[in-house]
């Protein structure tokens, strides 16, 4: 039952991207707030609430902004596959 809406959302999703001709790409979420978009360095401290400041090479960024960086970075990698 947890999964009923995600299901129903994903394929209205679908749909839409053959209808509309974007792509849809399903997307390893895990990390992705705590890795740094810029050099990939991964640690739970670089995310502080919604600051988000690579411990490696310094970046900073809104962490949910940062996270979504590398959303796309991800579905980018997985096109194709």
């Amino acid at each position: 039952m947890q999964n009923f809406g995600r299901r129903q959302f994903k394929n209205a999703l679908e749909a839409y991207s053959e209808q509309y001709g974007f792509t849809v790409s399903d997307v390893n979420l895990a990390y992705t707030s705590q890795t740094c978009h810029r050099c990939g360095y991964v640690d739970k401290k670089n995310r502080n609430g919604n600051a988000f400041k690579c411990l490696c090479c310094g970046h900073t960024a809104h962490a949910d902004g940062n996270a979504a960086r590398n959303h796309v970075a991800r579905a980018r990698d997985t096109v194709g596959r």
